[in-house]
This record gives structure tokens, C-alpha cells and sequence, in this order.
């Protein structure tokens, strides 16, 4: 069980204190400085009449945030393979950054940048505390890259994603209502 802090602020309160609204229907911090680090974030809400604790986590890393948010909507834009039966999806490192910079073209994803962001989403994990009961899940189901080894330097040349269903769900409701 996960331990909730004493004080949960609300959706605009947390917006406020981390300078900018949550992305992709508050799956995803605005962007983060460095320091201090936030792992975790807890926001209340009430949705759809129901009131709700959203806990957004990915330790050791900052929470997803900021270019993490357009590297999700590329995924969700990107063609699914033919032979998944779920939303799994493969791109090439400048395949991810081209579309990345046309949804944000200030994005700083090089290919170092770009596999600490996968990690980071495929340790992310979400929670919806509600009286009805509690979910807790991972925004992505699974990430596969492929590195290449130019000059003895490990880089990124593709990763093959796949995003769970119920963060689909989650878009889907949000994006519906």
C-alpha cells in the first residue's frame, strides 16, 4: 500500500507549486528542474462526480514530465505493428526525436535524452485512490531498445514500446469528456 503524505493539494494547487499545468490529462508533470527531485506526485480531484487521489510515481526518476509528455503522444500517434493484438508501436531514435520536435520544437531529446525518458515511463506508475476502490499500473506495458555500439559509446538506434490499456483507457475517458 502505498504511503499517501498528510497533505494532498489540490489539481490547480499542484500545478501552481510545479509552475505549469500536468499534461496528457495529468498522467505527466509540466517540465522539472533538476533539483530537487520528484518522484512522486500526489494530487486530489473530483472526476466524473467522484472524488479521487491521483499518485503519479517513478523512482529513482523525476516523475514523467515536460518532453516525456510529447514522447507519449508520439507513441499514441504512431502506427501500431501488424502483428500486435495490443498498442505496441517501433520507432527509430530519429524517428522519435523528428516527431518529438514537431510537437515541441524547443525539445532537447537526443539519444541519451531520449532512452532516460523511456526508462523513466517504463518505470512510471500511476494510482487512483477513490472510495470505490483503489488501481494501481504502470503507464507502459513494456519497452525493448535496441542500442548500437559506434566508437565503444553505447546509443540508442530504436525501442519498441507498448503502452498499457488502461493508460489508453485513461486518454481515451479524458480526451471523451
Amino acid at each position: 500500500m502505498l504511503n499517501l503524505p498528510t497533505y494532498i493539494p489540490t489539481q490547480a494547487e499542484l500545478e501552481a507549486e510545479l509552475g505549469g499545468p500536468l499534461l496528457l490529462h495529468g498522467l505527466f508533470a509540466p517540465p522539472l528542474p533538476e533539483t530537487p527531485m520528484r518522484s512522486a506526485i500526489h494530487y486530489r480531484r473530483n472526476w466524473r462526480g467522484e472524488p479521487q487521489i491521483i499518485t503519479i510515481l517513478s523512482a529513482p526518476f523525476h516523475v514523467p514530465n515536460g518532453d516525456d509528455a510529447a514522447l507519449m503522444q508520439v507513441l499514441l500517434e504512431a502506427e501500431p505493428l501488424a502483428d500486435s493484438s495490443s498498442r505496441t508501436v517501433r520507432l527509430t531514435t530519429e524517428e522519435f526525436q523528428t516527431r518529438v520536435r514537431a510537437i515541441n520544437p524547443d525539445s532537447r531529446l537526443d539519444a541519451t535524452n531520449l532512452y532516460d525518458a523511456l526508462l523513466r515511463m517504463q518505470l512510471a506508475g500511476y494510482a487512483i485512490h477513490r472510495p470505490t476502490g483503489n488501481k494501481y499500473t504502470r503507464i507502459l506495458g513494456g519497452v525493448a531498445m535496441e542500442m548500437t555500439n559506434p566508437d565503444g559509446q553505447a546509443s540508442l538506434r530504436a525501442a519498441t514500446v507498448t503502452i498499457r490499456d488502461f493508460t489508453l483507457q485513461w486518454i481515451a475517458e479524458h480526451e471523451a469528456h
